[in-house]
């Protein structure tokens, strides 16, 4: 038996309502507990994960059950893909245990949706050690560098047969697992990309900057998309915005976002999600605590405290 964290659910209503979003199509979930919030919000992302798995496992075995003739009748693994992060690790150490532990395990196949990034310990290739090698699992790398040239990048899939191996298989992917990051959290991987001059095309204003997802950046009115054209270097990731966008239109498809606090100040990313749920309307679950989602429901006020804080700290 798995027990979820308490849920503030008429919060959750709330946020949907404040921003106008389809409860048929999207769902927030508001973590209610005052201790341990980062665990427990990962926690509930990996509860709400697994059920999303078993269920679409469920659909691939009554499909292969019906199929003819008798040998196709093996059912079509799960694709999931595993986003990068301290926050993303976290759900999937969770969404492992849960996985290990069925004693039927369902056909998986796990996705990186990122290349190794400066920290290996929280980049997705690395999340695959932990789950249980004794189940059917497959495993799909991106195996390139972390960044490269925009001008570069439509030519990675003509590097190498793994890298373009997993470009194709990207469009079998049913689950994204995904943290996100908030431009002005110094502890984020893009902000901290950013500050080393390892990341950051030239034209893309900082100050607009609002968050990643997946170091895919957006701004407070929608996405910063990157093209050829586009000067400096940017991270490899799986899916660009255009890629998301054909996602979030095909049915039985889900992006879920674990969008607790930071794990190292605490401080909400309500100003990175805000932009996800007036525009970037490509996910289908968001998890996240009940400070932050306080936040949401009056983000000018929640802006107005951010900036008198920040404005504090620099007096110091």
């Amino acid at each position: 038996v798995h027990l979820n964290p308490p849920e503030a659910v008429e919060i959750g209503r709330a946020v949907l309502q404040r921003y106008d979003l389809d409860p048929k199509r999207f769902d927030v979930r508001v973590v209610n507990v005052a201790e341990d919030v980062n665990e427990m919000v990962a926690r509930a992302t990996a509860e709400l994960a697994f059920q999303l798995i078993r269920r679409q496992a469920a659909k691939h075995a009554d499909a292969a059950a019906k199929a003819q003739p008798e040998h196709d009748r093996e059912a079509k693994p799960v694709s999931i893909g595993l986003g990068a992060g301290h926050s993303s690790l976290a759900v999937v150490s969770h969404l492992a245990k849960l996985i290990n532990q069925m004693p039927i395990c369902p056909r998986l196949r796990l996705h990186a949706l990122t290349a190794t990034i400066s920290d290996p310990m929280v980049s997705p290739v690395t999340f695959f050690r932990l789950f249980d090698e004794n189940k059917p699992i497959e495993y799909v790398d991106l195996p390139t560098a972390a960044t490269v040239e925009c001008s570069a990048y439509g030519d990675l899939q003509r590097q190498d047969d793994n890298i373009r191996r997993a470009f194709k298989l990207r469009d079998d992917i049913e689950i994204v697992i995904s943290s996100l990051g908030s431009a002005d959290d110094e502890h984020g991987l893009i902000r901290q990309y950013i500050d080393s001059r390892k990341y950051g095309p030239s034209s893309v204003d900082e100050r607009d900057l609002a968050g990643d997802l997946q170091y895919l950046p957006y701004h407070h009115q929608g996405p910063i998309r990157l093209t050829k054209q586009t000067p400096g270097r940017r991270a490899v990731t799986l899916f660009d915005w255009d890629d998301f966008e054909s996602y979030a239109a095909r049915p039985d498809r889900f992006l879920v976002i674990s969008a607790g606090p930071c794990r190292k100040c605490q401080a909400t990313k309500t100003p990175a999600i805000v932009p996800l749920l007036r525009h970037l309307r490509y996910w289908t679950h968001l998890v996240t605590d009940v400070a932050t989602a306080e936040e949401l429901l009056n983000p000018q006020e929640a802006l107005r405290r951010r900036k008198s804080k920040h404005a504090a700290d620099e007096r110091g």
